[in-house]
C-alpha cells in the first residue's frame, strides 16, 4: 500500500517538473525571439523626424510696418523638444526722427539665419527661443547707408496645434537683446530695425 502511495506521488512530482522545465523553455524561446526583433527592429529614420514649414507675420504703428517670410525645418528630438534651423526675410518701412526734430521714412529689405529650439510644457504650449542674426541696411539723418547685422534673441510661449508630424502655431515673442536707437548726436545711424523687442507670428510644419 506504502509502495503505490510512493509511485502515485513520484508520477504527481515528475508531471509536476515536466511541466513547469515545459514553461520555463517557453519563457526562453518568446525572449529569444523578442531580443531577436528588438536586434533587428528598424533604425529610426532621420529624415521622418524632420518637418517643414515656417511663420509669417508683420505690423503697423507709430510710423512703421513690417512684413516677416521665415522659411524653417524642425527635427523632433524625441516628442516634447525639438530644434531647427531657417531663413528669415523681413521687409521694413519707418519713419525716424532725428537730434534736429527731421523726419525721414526709409525703408528696407533685410535678411539672415536663425536657430531656434522649443520644449513642451504643457499639453499644446512649448516655450520657444530663437536666435535671429538679421543684416539690414543703416541709416542717419544725412542720407548716408550701411549694411550692418542686428542680432535679436526671442523667448516666449508657443501654442502648439499638432496634427501627425505637423500642426498650426502661435508665437508670441520678446527680444531681450533689444534696445533703443540713441540718435541724439549729428550723424548717428539707427542700429536696428524693430520699432518694438515683440514680435506675433503665425505659422505651420507639416
Amino acid at each position: 500500500m506504502h509502495l503505490h502511495r510512493f509511485i502515485i506521488l513520484m508520477i504527481v512530482l515528475f508531471s509536476a517538473h515536466s511541466a513547469m522545465a515545459q514553461r520555463k523553455l517557453k519563457q526562453l524561446d518568446e525572449q529569444k525571439k523578442e531580443d531577436a526583433d528588438k536586434k533587428y527592429e528598424k533604425p529610426i529614420n532621420f529624415w521622418d523626424q524632420i518637418s517643414f514649414g515656417g511663420n509669417i507675420g508683420g505690423g503697423f504703428g507709430q510710423g512703421a510696418s513690417s512684413f516677416l517670410l521665415q522659411p524653417q525645418a524642425l527635427y523632433r528630438v524625441n516628442e516634447n523638444m525639438g530644434v531647427g534651423l531657417g531663413f528669415t526675410y523681413f521687409y521694413w518701412s519707418r519713419e525716424i526722427q532725428y537730434s534736429g526734430g527731421t523726419k525721414i521714412t526709409y525703408s528696407d529689405n533685410s535678411y539672415g539665419p536663425n536657430l531656434f529650439v522649443r520644449h513642451r510644457l504643457l499639453s499644446e504650449i512649448f516655450g520657444y527661443a530663437e536666435y535671429n542674426a538679421m543684416n539690414f541696411t543703416a541709416f542717419n539723418e544725412f542720407g548716408k547707408s550701411k549694411r550692418i547685422w542686428n542680432n535679436a534673441l526671442f523667448l516666449g510661449p508657443s501654442y502648439v496645434q499638432e496634427v501627425g508630424r505637423g500642426g498650426a502655431y502661435i508665437l508670441v515673442l520678446y527680444d531681450v537683446l533689444w534696445r533703443q536707437d540713441n540718435l541724439s548726436q549729428p550723424g548717428s545711424f539707427t542700429r536696428n530695425f524693430r520699432v518694438s523687442p515683440w514680435d506675433f507670428r503665425i505659422g505651420f510644419f507639416f
